[in-house]
């Protein structure tokens, strides 16, 4: 096949994918928006922030950008801390006042004890031992400090599928099928004890209070390239829904505070 024909045919496949992502967009019901935890974490934040003055703010898996930055009133936060494996993500977000590479595994003792708000997105699943992590996010809020995390459950169908797959062909499947995600997935995820039975017993063990676990279950717009299999996806996440088994969510929301004092 010369080059011309496989341009040819990369055409008609890439005009077929943007063809099934926009019907699939239309087909979209309402009630897999309002439900959905990401838009409903970057409100807490800007709502938590909103509530208070000059609070100090750290971020675990900033990446480069913020989504909840924009809502937020940022003359009320004093400090942004930005914590990351990648230093070229890193900078590249405009919203810090500090970065720190490093893993959120292990100690952090320059921010222990400092901060008001500590706020992950999307990056609970790509680490190793979120036991350590939970530990480590206590000794980093002050007494009566507030974590907000949101991530994928690790038996979400998608979930399911990648780790299944080596990562070098999901992050390949990804570019080619939901070119929508670009520069967002496609890190390499662990889901340790990333269910909610699982992860509340990490939480009580860690030592949190008032915890509050918000639950999503549509995680169809992973299926967006193809039609018929997004409205099989759909009908399962409805279903899913519909029962509201916990550890068959494909999202969790999660706020929780340290105790204001140690006893």
């Amino acid at each position: 096949m010369g080059r011309s024909q496989v341009a040819r045919s990369q055409g008609i496949f890439d005009r077929f994918i943007r063809w099934n992502i926009r019907m699939c967009g239309r087909l979209s019901p309402a009630l897999e928006v309002r439900t959905h935890p990401y838009p409903q974490f970057n409100q807490l934040v800007a709502d938590f922030v909103g509530k208070r003055d000059q609070i100090a703010l750290v971020d675990i898996g900033a990446g480069r950008s913020c989504d909840y930055a924009a809502r937020v009133d940022r003359s009320r936060i004093r400090r942004v801390v930005g914590v990351d494996v990648s230093a070229e993500e890193l900078a590249l977000n405009g919203f810090l006042d500090e970065r720190i590479v490093a893993d959120a595994c292990l100690p952090l003792p320059e921010i222990e004890g400092q901060t008001d708000l500590l706020v992950s997105r999307a990056t609970v699943e790509h680490l190793r031992d979120n036991a350590a992590f939970l530990r480590n996010a206590a000794r980093i809020l002050k007494p009566g400090g507030t974590i907000m995390l949101v991530f994928a459950n690790r038996y979400a169908p998608f979930a399911l599928l990648n780790r299944m797959l080596p990562h070098k062909v999901s992050e390949l499947l990804l570019a080619k099928l939901a070119p929508f995600w670009a520069g967002q997935v496609g890190f390499e995820a662990h889901y340790d004890r990333c269910n909610g039975s699982a992860f509340r017993r990490l939480l009580a063990e860690a030592g949190y209070v008032d915890v509050d676990i918000r639950i999503g279950y549509f995680s169809s717009s992973y299926f967006r390239f193809f039609v018929p299999l997004y409205l099989v996806s759909l009908a399962f996440d409805s279903l899913r829904h519909a029962l509201k088994i916990e550890d068959l969510a494909s999202y969790y929301l999660i706020v929780a505070r340290t105790p204001d004092s140690v006893r």
